[in-house]
This record gives C-alpha cells, structure tokens and sequence, in this order.
C-alpha cells in the first residue's frame, strides 16, 4: 500500500532548491520501502514555467522528492532502479494526494 511514513520537513534554499532536515521515509507499490536521506536536495517538479499556474512545481512534495532522489541515485540500495519505475512512483505519490486529473497531466508533463 502506497503510503508516507514520515512527514517531509524541507528547508528553502534559494530560487529553485530545497533540502531535507530530516530523513524521508515512504513506502510504494511499486519499489516498496525509499529512505530519501537527509540533507538530500530537490527543485521539486520539473514543470514547464508556462504550467505553473495550474501545475504549481512545488505542489506534490512527496512525489517530486522522491521522484528526483530515484531519478539521480539510479538504485535503492543495491536494486538499479529505471527512469520509468521513477515515474510510476511519481504518479503513486500524486495520486496519493488525490490530484484527479492533474496525476496524468503531471506525468506527462
């Protein structure tokens, strides 16, 4: 069951990065278990600027942090991990949060 374990506690950085205070925890249908450690830095969701007033990139926290950590480390632990597991685990977390409509069109866009 797709489910979030520990809260996301981040701190602004500057014009397009945030850092973990804590580490994040989050369990997936897909991966299972994801331990995003801390001081892990994320720009949230990569939308383009022209979407931003109904795509805001730094709605669906969980899903964009966990989206950019799977997306850099390329693995958990020692399982190798695709750019389309990545993906789905995005589309998890948003629909998660009961996004509706906007879950398709995050993973599109």
């Amino acid at each position: 069951m797709t489910r979030i374990v520990t809260p996301l506690q981040l701190q602004y950085v500057d014009g397009e990065t945030w850092l973990l205070l804590t580490n994040f925890v989050a369990v997936s249908e897909t991966l299972g278990t994801i331990l995003v450690p801390l001081g892990f830095a994320t720009d949230f969701n990569s939308i383009p600027r022209g979407l931003w007033n109904i795509l805001p990139p730094d709605s669906w926290g969980e899903a964009a942090v966990l989206h950019d950590y799977l997306y850099r480390m390329g693995k958990i632990g020692a399982k190798p991990i695709t750019r389309l597991q990545a993906d789905t685990v995005h589309r998890e977390f948003v629909h998660l949060r009961g996004a509706g409509w906007k879950e398709s069109a995050m993973f599109w866009a």
